[in-house]
């Protein structure tokens, strides 16, 4: 609507409404000039308007959305299957939402959303759970290995007064 005419003196950009016609006196004749206090108010109460009547005609943005991480609640990390945790565990919807820093509408939304798609949100769930436990057993058994290959290398070289003080203090403290 608005389009960008030139600069003024002070490298602030100067505006033209091609559609809007200004009474005479409201901006000064000279080109690329400021235009005055009165038409700077009037153009943006203007686009205040035209900003809120878009604001009003558009669809509200969903709350869930699905990333690379699954679904999650739009602008946080927060994904879906941290609130079936919670869920599941018996915290009230008030509680989850104070814990997450989540909105009104965001937790209302989020509730919604898991009761409308419940098989699907079950089974995907199911899914996550799994595959945390799988990923959860590879790596303790990747640290045992790890740990016990540390335990068997011995003192690092120049540091065997200290080693010897350290396995002292533990068999003293009847720590393996």
């Amino acid at each position: 609507m608005y389009q960008h005419v030139g600069w003024g003196e002070e490298r602030i950009p100067t505006w033209h409404a091609p559609s809007l016609r200004w009474p005479l006196g409201f901006t000064t004749a000279q080109p690329n000039s400021q235009p005055c206090g009165i038409a700077l108010n009037l153009r943006a109460r203007l686009l205040q308007q035209q900003v809120r009547h878009m604001a009003s005609t558009t669809s509200p943005a969903p709350t869930v959305v699905r990333t690379s991480r699954g679904l999650s609640i739009v602008g946080t990390r927060i994904t879906l299957y941290s609130i079936m945790d919670y869920l599941k565990a018996g915290w009230p919807a008030e509680l989850i939402r104070d814990r997450l820093n989540l909105s009104d509408e965001q937790i209302a939304d989020v509730l919604d959303y898991i009761e409308d798609h419940r098989e699907e949100m079950e089974a995907e769930y199911a899914r996550v759970l799994r595959q945390a436990e799988e990923n959860r057993h590879y790596w303790q058994e990747r640290n045992q290995q790890r740990f016990a290959q540390i335990l068997t290398k011995g003192p690092p070289p120049g540091k065997e007064a200290i080693w010897t003080r350290l396995q002292a203090k533990k068999k003293q403290l009847s720590i393996p």
